[in-house]
């Protein structure tokens, strides 16, 4: 092969390849501890959080908003060797006994993406959504879920009103 078809394929491989890519490496979790899960939700709003570790079922954030909403992240499928660390996380917000009747319910159900509206052993209206780490997610996925979570509490609450 002559010189000059060698920097021609040289040149042409170049191109080919393109320009250097820079890559952004972004933290995943396939798990998380209550501090980290709290620490998203003060970022996502101006509620008031605190760490519950009572539950031998794993770590609770609780959260109130400042209109006086509550709802709680249960961290679930906790590591027995690190009991702080959990693989998936249940939001669940409570409303008055007698907001919500069976019909609004079903409705809220019918058009609600995200959550499941129900009614707990009390009759209670109850509403959850879950979330699963497994796999790895970024930080970023976990406060669009928390930001998603706090709009179907305020639009579950608005139904009830």
């Amino acid at each position: 092969m002559s010189p000059a078809a060698v920097v021609l394929l040289a040149a042409s491989a170049a191109v080919a390849a393109g320009p250097a890519v820079q890559t952004t490496i972004v933290p995943t979790y396939n798990a998380m501890d209550a501090d980290t899960v709290k620490k998203i939700v003060d970022s996502q709003s101006q509620a008031q959080t605190t760490i519950d570790l009572s539950d031998p079922a794993g770590p609770i954030v609780k959260v109130q908003l400042a209109a006086g909403v509550n709802y709680s992240i249960l961290l679930d499928d906790c590591d027995k060797g690190q009991p702080n660390l959990c693989k998936s996380l249940e939001f669940h917000a409570l409303l008055p006994a007698g907001s919500l009747n069976f019909s609004q319910i079903n409705s809220f159900n019918q058009n609600m993406r995200y959550a499941t509206a129900y009614f707990g052993d009390k009759g209670v209206p109850e509403l959850r959504m879950d979330e699963n780490l497994r796999g790895g997610v970024t930080t970023e996925f976990v406060a669009y879920d928390v930001r998603i979570f706090m709009k179907v509490v305020s639009d579950y609450i608005q139904q009830a009103k």
